[in-house]
């Protein structure tokens, strides 16, 4: 085999090894809103965005983007664009749908040139909410929302006043002040914060309570069903030292309840990260090549939405890296090839960008480095070769 007169043998589409993947639907119109939850999100930005209808009636907005919230307590809610917004916004709040809206209130400076409305709610009511700027003006904003009043114990004390939460990291959040709700299968769990989980696609998602941000012992639950009658997917006590990690297969479009709590009561802050996929890829040498001094370096977190580095050490000839998806371990001139090498990339360095689809999920490559003229190894042809690795997609 002569490793320089390798090529593309065959695609690798079932990786899609691409820096692109598939652009999200973006909240330009109503129907493409982003959810938002209590607390600060974002920030945003409208450089993009186009004006919609309705036709604004306050500060001649436009430039809009939009969003729903999911109303967490009977009472107050405050919405504001107030502290780190960049320029003058304007912000309007709608019921109904997106096919019948009915506008709440509008506002143009309330805090300096910033927005803010504050209208009486109930809990589990739908909103919609568009930040535009005064005459169509762009730049960053975030969006602000507290909800002050009854709902149990407070917002999210018991699954029928469950926030929303989305792919990525949730919060912080706190569970001080709240109440335990049904009992716990695990870790003595208790004083509980509920959320709720829509996913858009059917396939594993992991929930934990991981961050840096967690400041007490949790524990975790996911559960199928309606509030009246939930079945429990999984609960997880000490997964990432004292934080917490679910792992359940859910269905796209279904609603999924989520509690995060405390071992023995314990109360504190944290935030809810969502994660498609197991989170658990692995990267594992499968063979000693035995030829030269060339070392090899692979990184990275191989899970859906992650990426893998590789990086040749110690070339003094002309470097190449190749995968595929078998390992065929071959010995060439005392050389072990773990790769089938259905993909060459010269240079020193390459990396693999895993796209957030869950149709990779379990996909296994292999990989192998090679310094062609380098020293210690094959004498003819002449090359080094490196040990062989094995990535699994989690």
């Amino acid at each position: 085999m002569n490793p320089t007169s390798k090529s593309i043998l065959r695609p690798l589409s079932a990786l899609a090894l691409t820096l692109a993947t598939a652009l999200a639907q973006t909240n330009d119109e109503c129907t493409g809103a982003l959810i938002v939850v209590d607390g600060a999100n974002g920030p945003f930005t409208n450089t993009a965005a186009t004006t919609s209808l309705p036709a604004w009636p306050c500060g001649t907005g436009g430039r809009d983007l939009w969003f729903t919230y999911t109303v967490t307590c009977t009472g107050s809610l405050v919405a504001d664009t107030c502290g780190a917004t960049t320029y003058d916004s304007t912000l309007e709040i709608f019921s109904g749908d997106c096919a019948n809206l009915t506008s709440l209130g509008c506002n143009d400076d309330a805090c300096a040139l910033q927005s803010r409305l504050t209208l009486q709610v109930v809990t589990g009511q739908v909103l919609w909410l568009r930040v535009g700027g005064f005459n169509s003006l762009t730049g960053t904003f975030v969006l602000n929302l507290s909800c002050a009043g009854s709902g149990g114990g407070g917002p999210g004390d018991e699954c029928a006043t469950a926030a929303p939460v989305t792919l990525g990291n949730n919060g912080p959040f706190s569970n001080a002040g709240l109440t335990t709700s049904s009992p716990w299968p695990c870790g003595a769990g208790g004083i509980d914060r509920w959320f709720l989980f829509v996913p858009t696609r059917t396939a594993p998602y992991t929930f934990r309570t991981c961050s840096g941000t967690r400041s007490f012992d949790t524990v975790l639950e996911v559960f199928d069903g309606a509030c009246a009658s939930l079945t429990s997917l999984g609960c997880n006590d000490d997964s990432c030292g004292l934080g917490s990690e679910v792992v359940a297969t859910l269905t796209g479009g279904t609603t999924y309840y989520v509690r995060v709590g405390g071992f023995n009561n314990a109360v504190g802050s944290f935030d809810l990260e969502v994660v498609l996929g197991t989170g658990q890829g692995t990267i594992s040498r499968v063979s000693q090549s035995n030829c030269g001094p060339t070392g090899f370096d692979v990184t990275g977190n191989p899970v859906i939405g992650g990426s893998v580095t590789m990086t040749l050490r110690n070339v003094l000839g002309i470097p190449f890296i190749g995968l595929g998806f078998t390992s065929p371990n071959n010995v060439i001139c005392g050389c072990t090839f773990g790769s089938d090498w259905s993909l060459t990339t010269f240079g020193m360095t390459t990396g693999v960008s895993i796209p957030n689809d869950p149709i990779h999920l379990g996909t296994t490559f292999y990989t192998q480095g090679v310094d062609l003229y380098g020293l210690g190894g094959c004498a003819s042809p002449q090359f080094a070769a490196t040990d062989s690795y094995q990535v699994q997609i989690g």
